[in-house]
């Protein structure tokens, strides 16, 4: 393995291996590793332009009981070194930042077991009331998720996601109109939901819930019919299986049900309302899935 041919693989944007990044990281000198890099962005933003971001990252609190084994930073609540800022202090750093040049705050800090979404909410409007010129880059997916699980006995409210969703969209993460960050236009809207798409997730055991309507409208002996199924199903506590799992995943086991006692017989690829077309078929489906309560209820109109 030779320094040059790594260096040529990723000049032509070749992903690496990871036993080549490690013989990278042990042996390549950073000095190179830098001239590499700044030819990638050369072809890439061949302007030439480079922008920087002025901002400055202030802590809303170093309360934290996520208790990471790495993390230097956190205090136990009661600890005598905890904190949480309050405004006079987020004045005066503010101030300090648009005197600097810099147009963005990230407020970042620990999850705290009494600073529930009404305490975060308050106080990004109350900086934006103060200075509606500053950007705020603020909240990441677990402080988001921590804020929803607060309960009323550890001082939060005991907010559901769509509640947390609805006071985020009020404080204006999820506004349309577009700013500037290194060069890149993007919108509050866009930034919210690529962090809570990937990141915003169930944890083990963490009850949920599918809902799910369908309604077909039509008509029947000559006079207008709409028929709705309607369907909740709920995580499982005995199986341990999520409602999403469920209703999904029983859908295709019925399916292949289906052609292992030769009631579908058709060949090719068939979208589920083709197969649904077939009324023994469609029956099985729905006795399928309520011999294990995924059941569906039918009303006509």
């Amino acid at each position: 393995m030779q320094l040059p041919d790594l260096y040529q693989k990723a000049s032509a944007f070749e992903f690496l291996s990871l036993e080549e990044g490690v013989f990278l990281y042990h042996h390549a000198p950073l000095s190179e590793l830098m001239l590499v890099a700044d030819e990638l962005r050369k072809k890439q933003v061949p302007h030439g332009k480079v922008t920087w971001q002025i901002d400055r990252n202030v802590n809303t609190t170093n309360v934290c009981i996520a208790n990471c084994k790495f993390c230097n930073f956190y205090r136990i609540p009661g600890h005598p070194e905890a904190y949480i800022t309050d405004m006079p202090t987020y004045r005066r750093k503010i101030e300090e930042t648009l005197k600097w040049g810099g147009d963005q705050l990230l407020l970042q800090g620990g999850h705290h077991p009494d600073l529930g979404l009404q305490f975060y909410v308050d106080t990004f409007k109350q900086i934006k009331k103060e200075f509606p010129s500053i950007k705020l880059h603020t909240l990441g997916p677990p402080e988001i998720a921590h804020i929803t699980k607060l309960s009323k006995e550890s001082g939060g409210e005991k907010s559901t996601y769509r509640e947390v969703l609805i006071a985020l969209k009020e404080a204006g993460f999820f506004n349309t109109d577009s700013f500037r960050i290194n060069g890149t236009d993007i919108t509050p809207l866009e930034f919210t939901s690529r962090l809570l798409v990937s990141e915003w997730k169930l944890g083990p055991e963490e009850e949920e819930f599918t809902v799910m309507k369908v309604i077909i409208k039509g008509a029947r002996n000559g006079k207008p019919l709409t028929v709705q199924y309607d369907l909740l199903d709920r995580y499982d506590n005995a199986s341990k299986l999520s409602s999403m799992s469920r209703t999904t995943g029983y859908t295709c086991t019925a399916a292949v049900n289906l052609i292992l006692k030769n009631m579908f017989l058709e060949k090719g690829v068939f979208p589920p309302e083709l197969v649904g077309k077939d009324k023994k078929c469609f029956d099985f489906v729905l006795e399928y899935l309520a011999r294990r309560k995924v059941n569906w209820k039918v009303s006509n109109n």
